[in-house]
C-alpha cells in the first residue's frame, strides 16, 4: 500500500474504512446482544445473591480446584 508522508505523520493511501470506528460502549453493547445477555434487575440480583451467598473455600479446596483445572 502506498504511504504518504505529511507534516502530521504518515497517511496510508490504501483502502478507506467502510464505516467509522465504533465507540467502546457500542462495541460492548453489540457483544452483549450477541451473547443474548439478560439486562433485567431480577437477573442481576440473582447473580449477586449467588455470589454473595457462596460458601468460602478453604485453602485445600482452592488447591484441589486448581489441580482439577490443570488436568483438563
Amino acid at each position: 500500500m502506498p504511504i504518504l508522508m505529511t507534516k502530521k505523520g504518515m497517511v496510508c493511501l490504501g483502502k478507506t474504512p467502510e464505516k467509522p470506528p465504533q465507540p467502546q460502549i457500542d462495541k460492548f453493547r453489540e457483544a452483549a446482544r450477541e451473547l443474548k445477555t439478560d439486562q433485567s434487575d431480577a437477573a442481576f440480583e440473582s447473580v449477586v445473591n449467588k455470589v454473595a451467598h457462596a460458601p468460602k473455600l478453604t485453602q485445600e479446596q482452592i488447591k484441589e480446584l486448581v489441580r482439577r483445572k490443570r488436568e483438563k
